[in-house]
């Protein structure tokens, strides 16, 4: 899949916003398929807030977008948008990272974050039963992570060994390759993840300055679907997160990217390999088109 093509969670993000008090019906093919209602509004503080009930089963469902991806990693510092988003659930100003595990565990919910291209995405899920205490959860890691020093030079250790084992796998270095030969010195040519190097210069520091400048409430979209009144849960959601303090983010510039013309071919020797990967592709349409 091309970087620049709509992931599945922005088409529902950018739907659910456009679309504020009614059922939309989606139609291709002679077939249709007709979306919940969905409810949305924003915070005084700039929040944007998505609800979708949903009472076939007991459970609320949680997602969110921060819209900074690893294009706003600096030069040099690939794999910062990543490993903030990784580091959330790794302590907050009242829970150690055992804490956060075991107050997950607790109650059978799940919290993940991890950066893409454009945006930080995450998730997580409670029961019904146990939303009060998974609300109070998911927005102390969203608004109070403190980033500890040795959780930081863990994931570090972590990322760099995956890398490292992942380039004993093909399929696994193929599209960092093929993006890097795409895109050339567009940011969109950056592996998400960073690598060996951009990994080992990042410091906690680093970390927290990234944190600071881009995970604000205007800057970020908190979609909630499941079992639950819209009404209650607003107000819920307004406690919790409606003292979160705004900043404003900085402006991320991008480039267009240079349209690759003619066919170039790109092979990535590996003698070892036992299999053989092929990606083929181009710049798409733009998100705005």
């Amino acid at each position: 899949m091309l970087p620049r093509l709509i992931t599945l969670l922005t088409v529902v993000a950018l739907l659910l916003t456009s679309v504020p008090a009614r059922t939309p019906t989606l139609s291709q093919g002679g077939g249709s398929l007709r979306l919940p209602p969905s409810k949305r509004i924003i915070l005084k503080n700039g929040l944007t807030l998505i609800f979708v009930e949903q009472h076939e089963l007991p459970i609320v469902s949680f997602s969110f977008i921060v819209r900074a991806g690893s294009i706003a990693d600096p030069k040099g510092r690939e794999g910062l948008a990543d490993m903030t988003a990784e580091l959330l659930r790794k302590g907050s100003r009242t829970r150690r990272a055992e804490q956060v595990a075991a107050d997950l565990d607790f109650i059978g919910g799940t919290f993940n974050a991890s950066a893409s291209l454009d945006f930080t995405s995450g998730s997580a899920e409670f029961l019904r039963k146990d939303l009060d205490r998974g609300l109070e959860l998911l927005a102390d890691l969203l608004l109070n992570p403190v980033f500890p020093q040795p959780e930081v030079e863990k994931l570090a250790r972590q990322n760099i060994d995956g890398i490292k084992a992942g380039k004993d796998r093909a399929q696994g270095v193929i599209g960092n390759y093929f993006n890097r030969y795409l895109y050339g010195d567009h940011p969109y040519g950056r592996p998400v993840s960073g690598d060996e190097e951009s990994i080992a210069r990042i410091t906690r520091d680093d970390i927290t300055r990234f944190y600071q400048s881009f995970y604000t409430p205007s800057n970020t979209i908190l979609a909630v679907s499941g079992d639950f009144e819209t009404a209650a849960i607003e107000r819920q959601i307004g406690d919790k997160f409606g003292t979160w303090v705004d900043r404003q983010a900085p402006t991320i510039a991008l480039p267009s990217p240079v349209e690759s013309r003619g066919r170039r071919l790109l092979i990535v020797d590996k003698p070892d390999s036992t299999q053989t990967f092929y990606q083929i592709g181009n710049l798409g349409i733009t998100r705005n088109d």
